[in-house]
């Protein structure tokens, strides 16, 4: 287990299990927590909470992509830093990821980079589950108007207040040009997430009482694309190419 601290924030990343962030606390636990997964389980069975990392997709095949299961390899850790990568199977992505920790902020800047011979396109998204409740409230910082993927038909342009007292189920959304997103908990605690559009240039939202994984849970993801799919606004790489973004994560606590 890889542990960066500041005085105000602690973070934990366990390699072995997707590289995944499986705390992040201040005076609070932010993340849901996170279970084991078994080789070849479908995430949200086994496997979800916490942060990992999806590529190169989210709905299609693999489940979830292919890095959020396997060990990635350590390449720099210290009481502040740590960098990791891993490289996808089906698409040929090498993912690296550095986390830095200062003070209430985490940040976290990307590499993507095509090992293979031909062009490869790929979503992206951090797939952040946050622990929550009724009265906890995401809210887009910018940003265009919202697409529900699912359930198909729905028409929300923001997060109901009482969504956490629906027993299973689940909703995805996604918001162009957004600038970021903050998640507020009903007693004040704050989680403001931010980045450049031109870097990222959609949020995805997503919520879940229990239809999916254990909940409550409000997913925060920055990703590349409006849809948990490979689409044509995904990223491809020609061959050996590479590309580099970064979004940042600040906590507050409840002001007195």
């Amino acid at each position: 287990m890889i542990r960066l601290e500041s005085a105000q924030l602690q973070v934990e990343v366990d390699a072995s299990r997707g590289g995944r962030v499986t705390s992040i606390r201040t005076d609070r636990e932010w993340l849901a927590p996170s279970s084991d997964a078994r080789p070849g389980a479908r995430y949200g069975d086994e496997g979800a909470g916490g942060w990992d990392e999806a590529l190169p997709t989210i709905g299609g095949e693999p489940d979830h992509g292919d890095l959020w299961d396997v060990e990635w390899e350590i390449r720099r850790a210290t009481r502040s830093t740590a960098v990791l990568a891993a490289t996808s199977s089906s698409a040929g992505i090498e993912l690296e990821r550095t986390l830095s920790v200062q003070g209430r902020r985490l940040g976290a800047s990307y590499v993507a980079r095509n090992m293979g011979t031909a062009p490869s396109t790929f979503l992206w998204a951090a797939h952040a589950l946050f622990a929550a409740d009724d009265g906890t409230i995401a809210t887009p910082v910018g940003g265009g108007r919202w697409y529900v993927e699912y359930p198909a038909g729905t028409d929300l342009q923001r997060m109901p207040a009482r969504w956490a007292s629906t027993p299973r189920s689940g909703v995805k959304a996604f918001v162009p040009a957004a600038e970021g997103v903050d998640l507020v908990h009903a007693d004040g605690p704050r989680a403001e997430m931010r980045w450049r559009p031109s870097e990222i240039p959609w949020l995805g939202l997503y919520w879940d009482t229990g239809e999916f994984g254990p909940g409550p849970v409000v997913g925060l993801e920055p990703t590349n694309t409006g849809s948990d799919r490979r689409t044509s606004s995904s990223w491809t790489l020609a061959a050996s190419a590479e590309r580099r973004w970064r979004f940042a994560l600040e906590l507050h606590p409840a002001q007195r």
